[in-house]
């Protein structure tokens, strides 16, 4: 659960945000997070007088993603040591250089794509994945797709296809229809 990853990434010592539907709530109040909240244009709730974790089970928070600030040098090996952990129920990733995401397997950009699928009666083989970052990788590699030039050659090696833009993909797709 993404309680228990919130309690796993604590222990490493990280600068956790955890998001529910309409907030996201931060356990660490420094530049990094300024820096954060000037590029998104979101203003975090700050959790510091008890360990996130707590607070999320306290108000029973659906906390659907948690995000950690890092190092990018630091980025892998953290990772690495959150998949060690074999935490439920999550998917882990990175959606930046700075970025470690865990997510609820059910929250994946992979699963949103089948629910919007079956949400509007479209048949899978009928879907396409479009990304360039980690995070996008469950939604390319289930659904087959396309990613862009600048993306890293993890999620190269994932995609049908790397394009130098969305617009091309989508052209792709109109000419093979």
């Amino acid at each position: 659960t993404t309680v228990d990853a919130c309690r796993e990434m604590e222990k490493l010592g990280l600068h956790i945000h955890a998001y529910d539907l309409w907030e996201y709530y931060s356990n660490i109040d420094d530049e990094m997070l300024k820096h954060y909240e000037n590029i998104t244009e979101t203003k975090a709730k700050l959790v510091l007088d008890e360990k996130l974790s707590d607070f999320i089970v306290k108000k029973n928070l659906s906390a659907y993603k948690l995000l950690a600030m890092v190092l990018p040098e630091d980025n892998a090996k953290i990772v690495a040591k959150l998949k060690e952990a074999e935490i439920p129920d999550c998917d882990i990733t990175k959606s930046a250089k700075f970025l470690v995401e865990i997510v609820n397997d059910k929250c994946s950009k992979g699963s949103a794509v089948s629910f919007l699928a079956k949400h509007y009666g479209i048949e899978i083989e009928k879907t396409v994945g479009i990304g360039d970052n980690y995070n996008d990788i469950s939604m390319i590699e289930y659904y087959g797709g396309f990613t862009l030039n600048h993306a890293s050659d993890e999620v190269k090696q994932v995609a049908n296809k790397v394009v130098d833009s969305v617009a091309s993909a989508i052209n792709e797709i109109m000419e093979q229809e």
